[in-house]
């Protein structure tokens, strides 16, 4: 994360200002006076805002040192800032009775919300206090609390506020692979319960198709029947039999006596056609081919609920899908919990190791800004800092303010170094060097150009300045 810009609205005795600033080493120089500490905790007060102190820390209260005399209602600042690649604007009004601020991606357009954290991802968890007392650095003999360095703040007093925010996390991730089993399981007492339903349903409905098609079955043998019910010729042919011998008999004979004979014959002939009247063909043949239809259809619904019933029956019967899934969460849980192990492991390892690996970084730096002088800064059981010399570790506060100020400088540099935050935040610098020499405070340029973040340096010396450019160092000069 790098500032862009800021723009002061108003703000202490400064109203209408702007500077812009660059990635990488800033020099913002001015006499006493001209603002910079104002500008310093301004940059403060955008990222972190500003309320009124009450109680004791009301002595400390910087609303109330910056709070315009002209126009407080008229209390406010813009500041751009680039992180992840992306530039956000944050905007601020600190007047009391209308507090303000807006936060906005200015590549996308999307308005983030403060309130809801926004700001906090940005700047990755850093809270003011750990912002002022570790990248925020002034010309200030007070005593310095090295367990903002050296200690975990812990929260619950067992973990600090990250390693407890991954043991919450892993406990609900924990929480949602138990629910998941319990959800499965419903799920499958519920599939079993629906299988039931729906084999009974379809069970009956493939009976009630067989009875249906049976009955279909009858109804066309009986149409196919009354297509081929032939009338018999047999009476019809004796009866013609019958007439043409009373014909012949007649006219052979002459007699009379036979004629009633051939009457008989023919109401026999005209009886028969009346009684096996043919039916209609083209009824019975369009009933035989509906009946033919249904018969198909009824069929048809017969094989695909059996096809149905075979595939819930399989399903159901096919625990491998359910199995898997329950093998999974509970590999998940598993895993969940080593984590946990590993978490409060490596949590113990660290509390034990962190003091240590600030010390060795911090050492290497205050050797090298006085040029091997000390060889050895540490903190006490008490974090109270010493530094080892003459084959003894001294306490800091018997040694000069310069040499002082150069170990509490040694100290914050090793523990941003070696930070946990993935995000770079600037560091600012007020007149943090006025008690250095010449040697000492061009080895400390000389380490705060190796590091990779922006350094903002407001000072009312040369001196600075002199060094980067006898050395032909690229920065930003911003004159008040």
């Amino acid at each position: 994360m790098f500032i862009k810009d800021i723009y002061i609205k108003n703000f202490g005795g400064i109203s209408n200002k702007h500077i812009d600033l660059e990635n990488g080493l800033n020099i913002i120089y001015g006499e006493n006076e001209s603002g910079k500490s104002t500008i310093f905790d301004f940059i403060y007060a955008m990222l972190f805002g500003l309320d009124i102190q009450r109680g004791k820390a009301s002595k400390n209260d910087m609303y109330r040192k910056y709070e315009p005399w002209d126009n407080p209602a008229f209390f406010a600042g813009i500041i751009r800032f680039e992180t992840g690649g992306k530039t956000f604007r944050l905007e601020r009004n600190f007047y009391k009775k209308d507090k303000r601020d807006s936060l906005v991606c200015e590549d996308d357009g999307e308005e983030l919300s403060i309130a809801h954290g926004d700001l906090d991802v940005l700047l990755d968890g850093a809270d003011g206090e750990l912002f002022k007392n570790t990248y925020m650095i002034i010309q200030d003999n007070k005593p310095v609390d090295y367990n903002n360095y050296f200690n975990i703040r812990e929260e619950n007093n067992e973990l600090n506020s990250d390693i407890s925010n991954a043991l919450s996390y892993l406990k609900n991730e924990k929480k949602i692979n138990e629910n998941g089993i319990k959800e499965i399981n419903e799920k499958r007492q519920k599939e079993i319960l629906n299988y039931e339903v729906e084999r009974k349903y379809l069970e009956e409905d493939i009976k009630k198709q067989k009875v249906l098609l049976e009955n279909l079955n009858e109804g066309l043998c009986n149409k196919e029947d009354s297509l081929h019910n032939d009338m018999s010729i047999i009476p019809i042919l004796l009866s013609l039999i019958g007439i043409i011998t009373g014909i012949v008999i007649t006219f052979c004979f002459k007699s009379m006596a036979i004629i009633p004979d051939i009457l008989i014959g023919l109401i026999v002939i005209i009886l028969f056609f009346k009684v096996n009247k043919k039916p209609d063909n083209k009824n019975v043949l369009a009933d035989k081919e509906r009946l033919e239809v249904q018969i198909e259809n009824a069929k048809d619904i017969i094989r695909e609920r059996r096809i149905v019933l075979y595939n819930l029956t399989e399903n159901i019967k096919d625990e491998t899908e359910y199995l898997e899934k329950i093998r999974g969460l509970k590999e998940n849980i598993k895993a969940i919990e080593k984590a946990q192990n590993d978490v409060i492991s490596t949590y113990n390892d660290y509390v034990g190791d962190k003091k240590a690996v600030i010390e060795n970084e911090a050492s290497g730096i205050f050797s090298d800004i006085t040029h091997n002088r000390y060889s050895k800064l540490i903190a006490d059981n008490s974090k109270k800092l010493k530094i080892f010399t003459e084959n003894s570790f001294k306490a800091v506060d018997s040694f000069s303010s310069g040499t002082k100020s150069q170990a509490d400088l040694s100290i914050r540099l090793s523990a941003i170094l070696n930070s946990r935050s993935e995000e770079k935040l600037p560091i600012l610098f007020d007149d943090a060097f006025v008690v250095f020499d010449d040697e000492r405070l061009n080895k400390t340029m000389e380490h705060l150009l190796d590091i990779d973040r922006q350094i903002i340096i407001f000072t009312c010396h040369n001196r600075e300045m002199q060094y980067l450019n006898l050395n032909n160092i690229k920065y930003n000069k911003v004159i008040l």
